[in-house]
């Protein structure tokens, strides 16, 4: 019978299975730092012998049994709206031949999958955002959706001016001040909003490229809000099923001066109805087959308060504002009033006739 290693030998085996299934006992009546500092290997290398032993004889986390997991786990390996995907991939492992170590790579596949009827808002740019159609937004969000209300916020939720790759030619907000910022108005939204989901947007980048891809999901949210209610997502998209139909609510990397050109693209690769954000447009029509629903869904911004949009001229469109209710599966874009698509009076009609009372 071969003997089991001391623990004062692991530090000299290679990452061999017998490695890892002794670390990993004494890890069962231990912590990991004190797994760490009795056998004389890292944090890191106890870690990832821990998660071989997991993957490859699926052996349980600490204190639960075989095979069991929880209804948080389960719904989340399933596609659910729960918990930051990003933390919880699934790992793939690559096994070299000889005394090559194993090695393992993270698979990106847990993009949400929510379902139910949503608020969707996206290109918020905080500060320079367009708070009094914010605030209508809210209004339609508690007019016509149920408890619990759900929100999605489809990226761009600051502006991350201070880490731009551009040169600034005037004096930009304070990243310090746009976080404050974004962090008051989650915590000001949450008073309408039962649960608030939060994907990845392109001048989110500017804080995470900034960072080399060293903060991990939460980490990264943590500066921008402690509220329980807001998670983060580190995919710039997900996919909503609402009253049966599937939506995918994305902030791609694609920009085209065309509107619903792009949606028109991601309905016919995704195969389902497509709401875009990052484009600024404001448009609805449907895709070539007339099977699926396409949204430009325009966004919170208020250009006057962009440098880079209002100091200069150009031949790119005029930005538009914009959101989206998801309710029954059925995409409804609000513009504001000027712009003739949204009739107000409809959609807020104690609001019009309180209007017309103080007139």
């Amino acid at each position: 019978m071969t003997r089991a290693p001391l623990a004062a030998e692991l530090s000299q085996m290679p990452p061999t299975p017998e490695r890892r299934r002794a670390v990993y006992a004494l890890w069962m009546t231990r912590t990991k730092t004190e797994v760490a500092r009795l056998t004389g290997l890292s944090e890191g290398q106890v870690g990832s012998d821990l998660r071989w032993c997991m993957t490859h004889d699926g052996k349980p986390r600490k204190g639960r049994a075989r095979g069991e997991r929880t209804a948080a786990e389960t719904e989340t390996r399933e596609g659910s709206d729960q918990g930051d995907s990003f933390a919880r991939f699934r790992v793939a492992s690559y096994v070299y031949q000889g005394e090559r170590p194993t090695e393992s790579v993270p698979q990106f596949t847990g993009a949400w999958r929510l379902s139910g009827d949503f608020l969707v808002l996206n290109d918020l740019h905080i500060p320079s955002t367009n708070w009094t159609f914010a605030d209508k937004a809210l209004e339609v969000a508690e007019a016509h959706l149920p408890r619990p209300r759900k929100l999605i916020i489809a990226g761009d939720l600051i502006n991350g001016d201070a880490l731009s790759r551009w040169d600034d030619l005037v004096r930009c907000t304070p990243l310090a001040d746009e976080l404050d910022y974004a962090r008051q108005w989650l915590n000001y939204v949450s008073a309408t909003f039962d649960e608030i989901y939060v994907t990845r947007g392109n001048h989110e980048n500017r804080v995470l490229l900034s960072m080399k891809g060293q903060l991990h999901a939460p980490q990264f949210w943590s500066l921008f809000s402690d509220n329980r209610r807001a998670h983060f997502s580190m995919y710039a998209y997900l996919d909503v099923i609402s009253g049966g139909r599937r939506w995918h609510i994305t902030h791609q990397r694609n920009y085209s001066q065309l509107p619903l050109s792009v949606a028109r693209r991601m309905a016919n690769k995704h195969g389902c109805s497509v709401i875009c954000a990052h484009q600024h447009h404001s448009a609805a029509g449907r895709d070539v087959s007339n099977r699926y629903a396409l949204i430009d869904a325009g966004g919170l911004h208020d250009s006057t308060k962009m440098a880079y949009v209002s100091l200069d001229d150009s031949t790119a469109p005029t930005m538009a504002n914009g959101f989206v209710l998801l309710k029954n599966g059925v995409g409804t874009l609000f513009t504001p009033e000027d712009y003739g698509m949204t009739d107000w009076d409809v959609w807020l009609p104690r609001k019009a006739a309180a209007g017309r009372k103080a007139a």
